[in-house]
């Protein structure tokens, strides 16, 4: 089982959904009773690939045909260590908005503390001609 990102454009913006995509078989992650929902469940036709049953259903792929189907490094819930990242899904079960902070505290202190003083040395500076 792998997990995919499609991203896409409309008019107002970017947006993208994630996927779980096996052998004949393509879920949409997110949607409630997605087999029901019209684009978020794809079954692949016997002799057909996952790929060519998206391809019939839905006019997603690219002009140049590009599939618009991004394979993930990381599964949902796999996560880099310190790295921001949305739970507005399900935000009971995310594992917080920067996980890593609590087994990096020497490292963020440093952070914060270089910040503070870029921060600080920035409000000091004018240009000429300045009052």
């Amino acid at each position: 089982m792998s997990y995919y990102i499609r991203t896409f454009s409309t008019l107002n913006g970017s947006n993208s959904q994630i996927w779980k995509i096996e052998n004949d078989v393509a879920v949409r992650i997110g949607v409630t009773n997605a087999e029901q929902t019209p684009g978020a469940y794809f079954k692949a036709a016997p002799g057909e690939t996952i790929w060519d049953a998206i391809r019939r259903e839905l006019p997603w792929y690219e002009p140049n045909g590009q599939c618009p189907f991004q394979k993930t490094t990381l599964q949902p819930g796999e996560y880099y260590p310190r790295m921001a990242r949305p739970i507005d899904q399900h935000p009971a079960e995310s594992p917080g908005w920067s996980p890593g902070v609590e087994k990096e505290i020497n490292v963020v202190a440093i952070a914060l503390g270089r910040l503070s003083i870029n921060m600080s040395l920035s409000q000091n500076y004018f240009c000429i001609g300045d009052s």
